[in-house]
C-alpha cells in the first residue's frame, strides 16, 4: 500500500472500527482487558502488542471457506476477507457468538467487536446496512514468524444507521475510510485472528 491510502487511517474515529481497536501506538482505544499470551510481531508502521494464545476456539465455524482455510498468505488474505463479513453479520443481523471462535483468546479488538455484537443483541438494536465495506487486503511487507501473517486492509465506514426492534434510529454512524493492521496465527490448522490495529 501506498502513502495515500495508509493517510486514510488518519479518518478512524468511529463506533464500528474502534470498538476494542488498538492504535498503532499501542495505547488500547476503548477498555478492554488483555488477554494473557506471546509477543507479536512488529510491524514497520505499527507496533503489535503481546496477545497471543496457543489454544484454538472451542468450535471452528463451518462456515469458514475452503479458501480461508488454506495454509498460504492468499489463505490468510481470505481469512481476513471472511472475518470482516462475519463482524457486519455480527452487527446487522444482529448475533452474538460469530467473532471469538475466529480469533484468539488473547485478541483485545476482537473482545471489543464480540462485546458490541452482544450489547447489540441485549438492546434490540441491530446496523441497518454493513458497517464495513474491505477495498484492499494485502500482505504487510514485514516477513512474519512461520504460523503467522501481518495482514494490511484498507477499509470503508459505511454510512449507516444502528436502529431499535421497531426501526427507530439509535444513532447516525458517519463515513470513513482507514487502514486497519491484523496479525493472524495459524493454530490447529486454522486461523485465527490475534490482534487488529488502527494504523495512524
Amino acid at each position: 500500500m501506498g502513502r495515500r491510502t495508509r493517510s486514510y487511517a488518519a479518518a478512524l474515529v468511529a463506533a464500528v472500527m474502534l470498538a476494542g481497536c488498538t492504535q498503532g501506538n499501542g495505547e488500547s482505544v476503548p477498555t478492554t482487558t488483555a488477554g494473557p499470551g506471546t509477543p507479536s510481531t512488529a510491524t514497520p508502521s505499527a507496533t503489535t502488542s503481546a496477545s497471543a494464545t496457543t489454544t484454538a476456539a472451542p468450535t471452528f465455524p463451518a462456515d469458514v471457506p475452503a479458501e480461508a482455510r488454506a495454509n498460504t498468505p492468499q489463505g490468510a488474505i481470505a481469512f481476513v476477507k471472511h472475518f470482516f463479513a462475519t463482524l457486519n453479520r455480527a452487527y446487522t443481523t444482529p448475533a452474538a457468538g460469530l467473532i471469538s471462535p475466529l480469533s484468539t483468546d488473547g485478541c483485545e479488538s476482537c473482545a471489543g467487536f464480540e462485546e458490541r455484537a452482544t450489547s447489540y443483541v441485549a438492546d434490540g438494536r441491530r446496523y441497518d446496512r454493513p458497517a464495513l465495506n474491505v477495498v484492499e487486503v494485502s500482505l504487510n511487507p514485514e516477513t512474519p514468524p512461520a504460523d503467522a501473517q501481518i495482514i494490511d486492509a484498507v477499509l470503508e465506514q459505511l454510512p449507516a444507521r444502528i436502529v431499535d426492534t421497531t426501526g427507530h434510529l439509535v444513532k447516525e454512524i458517519t463515513a470513513e475510510k482507514g487502514v486497519m493492521i491484523l496479525r493472524i496465527l495459524r493454530v490447529k490448522d486454522v486461523w485465527l485472528v490475534d490482534s487488529v490495529k488502527v494504523l495512524e
